[in-house]
């Protein structure tokens, strides 16, 4: 004999997907380390600008990646000294980071997050 609670679970799952809300994926690039540095020598400093510029790189080729996984080019992309930020509200975000692996991406390249808003607004 199935419990209340079961039998809630299974109604809530069987109704997620009409659920007035608006799903929000960000997907954050690391860039790594942004620290400010003077005075360096100069070896030192081609190590550093040679190292943030194969970041950079990589955050372009994934950000490319994810256009065509989506096939959608509304994301909106904000760049900070450590991370770069891909936002799009409706994604459908389960199988992208499965196909973010499947390109050859590791879980060191990003992160991604979901976020939710009701579709009503405020009451």
């Amino acid at each position: 004999m199935a419990t209340v609670e079961s039998a809630r679970g299974v109604r809530d799952a069987e109704n997620v997907d009409s659920l007035p809300v608006i799903w929000r994926t960000i997907i954050e690039i690391p860039l790594g380390d942004s620290t400010r540095c003077t005075r360096q020598p100069f070896v030192d400093s081609l190590d550093r600008l040679s190292a943030r510029a194969e970041r950079l790189a990589r955050a372009k080729e994934l950000l490319l990646a994810v256009e065509r996984i989506t096939q959608a080019s509304d994301w909106v992309v904000t760049i900070t000294p450590k991370k770069v930020f891909a936002e799009r509200f409706g994604e459908e975000f389960a199988q992208l980071s499965d196909e973010l692996q499947h390109a050859g991406f590791t879980y060191d390249d990003y992160a991604i997050r979901v976020e939710y808003a009701r579709k009503w607004g405020m009451l």
